[in-house]
């Protein structure tokens, strides 16, 4: 019977140099709280919580200087054909428009990284894969953001044209990001 150690080392380069299979997508289905469900599903996580209506989502300073609202998503019950999930993203913020009357922010095809590790993450110091939704919002002020009324709307979009959409009234909070702090 072979040792356990053989055992770890085969899987080891069995998986790679990343500690993944390369066709896995480690950040496919990671929550369990979806598990089981029936197709494709998505969850959206505002401040590490189910997203829901009356929440807070606040304006957080991101790693590229902007003020950005920052949301988490886990999706699954689908095959993906990369390793990224497509999301459609629209923000609605009560008395503000975007381009041309669009929503206030809106992104079509939005990804997020759902493979494993970036190859690169080593040679930078950090991951530069985007995993979570960030939605930029360096065209207003904290005042005309802060307190305001919202509707976040995501959805999946699978290789196989399955659609599974998430949403929540919420409010927002500046938190004095747009401040200069």
């Amino acid at each position: 019977m072979p040792s356990a150690r053989w055992l770890a080392l085969t899987l080891l380069l069995a998986l790679g140099a990343s500690g993944c299979a390369p066709e896995q997508h480690c950040n496919l289905g990671t929550t369990g709280d979806s598990g089981g469900a029936e197709g494709p599903w998505l969850e959206v996580y505002n401040q590490s919580a189910p997203l829901a209506d009356g929440q807070t989502l606040n304006l957080v300073l991101g790693g590229q200087g902007f003020c950005m609202f920052e949301l988490e998503t886990y999706v699954g019950g689908y095959e993906p054909q990369s390793e990224y999930s497509e999301l459609d993203v629209t923000l609605e913020i009560e008395g503000l428009e975007g381009p041309a009357g669009a929503p206030t922010i809106s992104y079509e095809g939005y990804q997020t990284f759902i493979g494993c590790e970036d190859p690169r993450a080593d040679e930078y110091g950090f991951d530069l894969y985007v995993k979570t939704i960030q939605l930029i919002t360096e065209e207003w002020t904290d005042e005309q953001l802060e307190g305001k009324s919202a509707r976040l709307s995501v959805t999946m979009n699978t290789p196989a044209g399955e659609r599974v959409s998430v949403a929540a009234d919420l409010v927002i909070a500046t938190n004095g990001c747009g401040s200069g702090f």
